[in-house]
């Protein structure tokens, strides 16, 4: 004993110290929810997220090739170049996405994809030049890969452990729903109102189904909400 410490006594100490503190932690995580309706209810704003920015954006922009073309008098070919621009972007962008969305707020990110895909849309109504359907694609496309797959699969990555098959199939498929449903709608509202009417109705669908994303309180991790991923053990 040297200036009156144990030092057997004072390791003894630091053990149980750090036994309790580890037993705390545990307990606390076993009391962290992991299965609730948040967990489903974030499929749900995957599913709205997936209908706008590839239901919409990629499955359905086939319905503008044959009148828009015709306006420009231009080869149907040359006009659907802008939709080939759109998706090479939207591959790019998609693989920077998941180092993004872990870096910064993936909500702010979202918004600014949101914008740059209605917003292009809404000004393609306005456009006489293929040229200019070929930036505003590009523009498109960016905002595709800010909302699309990647992003989708990852924060169901982070939110499912087990279902995590049943909640990507579910959250992907509403991409196929909305390309089955918008596809004859925008059909007739070109044969209705024009192509141009229908591309701002169009830029506000896509809005529109994102809305509940972007005001919907939720995080992209659900540890950030006291929360375990879906069936975590």
């Amino acid at each position: 004993m040297q200036g009156g410490v144990n030092p057997p006594f004072l390791n003894l100490g630091n053990l149980m110290f750090y036994r309790s503190t580890s037993y705390i932690f545990l307990l606390e995580v076993k009391m962290m929810i992991n299965k609730s309706y948040k967990h489903w209810m974030i499929v749900f704003l995957m599913c709205c997220l997936a209908a706008s920015s590839i239901g919409l954006c990629t499955n359905a922009i086939g319905v503008f090739y044959t009148p828009v073309s015709k306006s420009l008098h231009v080869l149907k070919g040359t006009f659907a170049m802008h939709a080939t621009l759109s998706t090479l972007i939207t591959a790019l962008t998609s693989l920077k996405m998941s180092k993004l969305i872990r870096k910064y707020n993936y909500k702010k990110i979202l918004l600014i994809g949101v914008l740059l895909s209605s917003v292009s849309t809404w000004m393609m109504s306005y456009s006489r030049s293929v040229y200019l359907f070929y930036i505003l694609g590009i523009l498109r496309g960016i905002g595709v890969g800010i909302g699309g797959m990647v992003p989708i699969t990852v924060i169901i990555t982070n939110w499912f452990d087990e279902k995590h098959g049943l909640a990507t199939s579910l959250a992907l498929s509403f991409s196929g729903l909305a390309g089955a449903i918008f596809s004859p709608l925008l059909s007739s509202w070109i044969i209705s109102y024009g192509w141009q009417m229908t591309y701002r109705l169009m830029a506000s669908c896509i809005l529109i189904l994102v809305l509940p994303v972007l005001i919907v309180p939720w995080k992209i991790n659900p540890q950030e909400e006291g929360m375990l991923p879906y069936g975590y053990q």
